[in-house]
């Protein structure tokens, strides 16, 4: 399992955004048919991709 820390403000403010914890949205990741896809690289050379799973 994945290792996860986030800041309480930002986890705050994306509750409110869009109705999802990060709580609830780190079970995504328990998800064996989850898809990854690459997003973009940043320009300090950072990768970044979206998950699309489901959770139960």
């Amino acid at each position: 399992m994945h290792d996860f820390e986030w800041n309480e403000r930002k986890a705050g403010s994306n509750l409110t955004k869009h109705g999802v914890s990060f709580e609830a949205a780190k079970l995504v990741f328990e998800d064996t048919f989850a898809v990854e896809l690459p997003v973009e690289v940043t320009a300090d050379g950072e990768e970044r991709y979206t998950l699309i799973g489901m959770i139960l």
